[in-house]
């Protein structure tokens, strides 16, 4: 168990990949749909048991330990949480030596804030559609 206090470390959570694993065993990588630069990417991928269509967002490992462990924490209390209709999930977590590879569902509908700024008006009533979807989200969280 955790101690009080103590780093949480739950296997389920965070998989390690081992000796000759390598990512690409369980994804087929797609296009890259966001780049970090150093800090990693945003891939669209298939998983390789089922051809489901994902996302994997990959953060690059750093030196900074501190930081590292604050993400943890972080990832395996959002893992814990659970989706909802407005909060994505986490489908797994997998590591490297070089990197973390977070496997979420693949969305529809495109971003908000592309919707926002190329729509010439926005009626009342889907703003307050948006609002309540957000504070369900926030609240959820």
């Amino acid at each position: 168990g955790a101690v009080a206090g103590g780093p949480v470390r739950s296997p389920e959570v965070f998989r390690f990949l081992r000796d000759a694993e390598l990512i690409s065993d369980y994804y087929e990588f797609a296009e890259e749909i966001y780049s970090g630069g150093s800090k990693g990417k945003v891939l669209v991928a298939a998983r390789k048991s089922d051809g489901c269509e994902v996302i994997v967002k990959v953060r690059t490992k750093r030196s900074n330990r501190g930081g590292e462990r604050m993400w943890r924490s972080i990832m395996s209390q959002i893992h814990s949480i659970k989706g909802s209709r407005h909060v994505l999930d986490i489908n797994e977590i997998l590591e490297d030596d070089n990197a973390f590879y977070v496997v979420m569902p693949k969305c529809s509908g495109g971003e908000l804030f592309e919707f926002l700024v190329t729509e010439t008006e926005v009626p009342e009533a889907e703003c307050k559609r948006i609002i309540r979807e957000i504070l369900v989200a926030v609240g959820h969280l």
